[in-house]
């Protein structure tokens, strides 16, 4: 409803202001609007003053993929506080399965981070796209340290099509001050015909 009522400002502060209700007041529905980063924990830790329940805590933060909630001194304490519980109940299979099942969403966030990376590759070789220097392949051309061209078989890298500026180079300090966003000078690409240039400049071609 409020999509359809809201301009975005407007909704933006709509959002905002019960995203904090719910953080003051321990509102657990409140997860859905801060997700399980660093602003849940607050929510949370105002929901165990209130109910004294650590086991929803302890358990639902470990699904959280972002490291500095892992490792903050509260998560910790709801974490060793429930083991303590489950151990001083003498339900230990039921300990030892919470342990597992943290070592293996551990594992998994591992797993997710080392899959994530994005890697451009030359479009004429299998190689990275990269401006250190490297042995290389074939003989390099003189521009191959300087992101002119790739480093392993010294073709040519992509262009911006509007500035004519190498995809590797960066632009004059000036424009990028000047830039209205920080990603302006993000290469981008259509997938159709594979020509591409810095973001914002695509952008104001196609105004």
């Amino acid at each position: 409803m409020a999509l359809n009522i809201y301009k975005s400002e407007h909704l933006t502060l709509f959002v905002n202001k019960l995203a904090s209700d719910c953080i003051k007041n321990g509102n657990l529905y409140g997860i859905l609007l801060t997700g399980l980063n660093s602003e849940c924990i607050e929510l949370f830790q105002t929901y165990v003053h209130r109910t004294s329940d650590i086991q929803t805590a302890a358990v639902a933060i470990i699904h959280s993929t972002c490291t500095k909630t892992i490792s903050n001194k509260y998560v910790n304490a709801w974490i060793e506080s429930y083991r303590d519980i489950l151990d001083r109940w003498m339900l230990w299979e039921q300990r030892a399965k919470y342990d597992i099942c943290r070592m293996e969403l551990s594992q998994k966030k591992i797993d997710i981070k080392e899959k994530s990376r994005v890697n451009i590759r030359c479009g004429y070789c299998p190689e990275n796209i990269s401006t250190k220097k490297r042995p290389r392949t074939y003989e390099a051309g003189a521009g191959a340290n300087i992101g002119m061209t790739c480093q392993a078989c010294s073709k040519p890298l992509p262009r911006c099509a509007v500035c004519n500026l190498y995809m590797t180079v960066d632009p004059p300090k000036s424009a990028i001050q000047s830039a209205s966003d920080k990603m302006a000078f993000w290469f981008v690409f259509c997938q159709r015909c594979s020509h591409g240039g810095h973001l914002e400049h695509m952008v104001n071609w196609l105004k």
